[in-house]
């Protein structure tokens, strides 16, 4: 029985020794501590689930989300992330018919008016379906204090417009975009 009494308080001697020494461990070797381990997530909004800037706009819907955009037709979709989320790519979907390109961009509204478009896109002018991929764009989600959402128009100039749309002529078929977040 003496023995059974010894052996516990050597074992809680032990894990109080262990639980000492392992932040000791880690304040003397700060490179060997690794970073908190991110999930990653995709998100895929179809073209026939955005809205229209301008009631006065009209387009068509095409096939399998797809929606065909006319000339100066501007569209946007609210994005809906976690907060805390980091914002890293859009994917914007397309097929393209004619002389333009395609634009899009997330927009962060604030409250006092302000606007900033990131991952701003123009499609290179190329025949058939096609996507382009924003550059990473690395941005803590802040819902509390920002608003989010992608813009897309289609636009016969190849001029990169940001923080705004203009009119074009033509159209393109728009087939959705894919966003990507990290969450730690």
């Amino acid at each position: 029985m003496n023995d059974l009494k010894h052996s516990r308080w050597t074992a809680v001697a032990i894990a109080l020794a262990a639980c000492i020494s392992v932040p000791a461990a880690i304040a003397a070797a700060p490179d060997s501590v690794s970073a908190p381990a991110v999930a990653t997530y995709w998100q895929m909004i179809p073209a026939a689930t955005f809205v229209t800037r301008s009631s006065n706009m009209s387009y068509s819907y095409a096939n399998g989300g797809c929606v065909t955009l006319p000339s100066g037709t501007d569209f946007t979709h609210r994005l809906l992330l976690p907060a805390g989320a980091t914002l890293r790519y859009v994917r914007t979907y397309f097929r393209d018919t004619g002389p333009g390109s395609v634009f899009s961009a997330v927009s962060q509204y604030d409250a006092a008016g302000g606007l900033v478009d990131m991952g701003a896109m123009n499609s290179p002018n190329a025949g058939g379906y096609s996507s382009m991929l924003s550059p990473d764009l690395a941005h803590m989600f802040d819902p509390v204090n920002h608003a989010y959402v992608i813009n897309v128009q289609y636009r016969t100039d190849d001029t990169i417009f940001l923080n705004g749309f203009e009119s074009g002529a033509g159209e393109m078929l728009f087939c959705g975009v894919r966003v990507m977040w990290d969450m730690p």
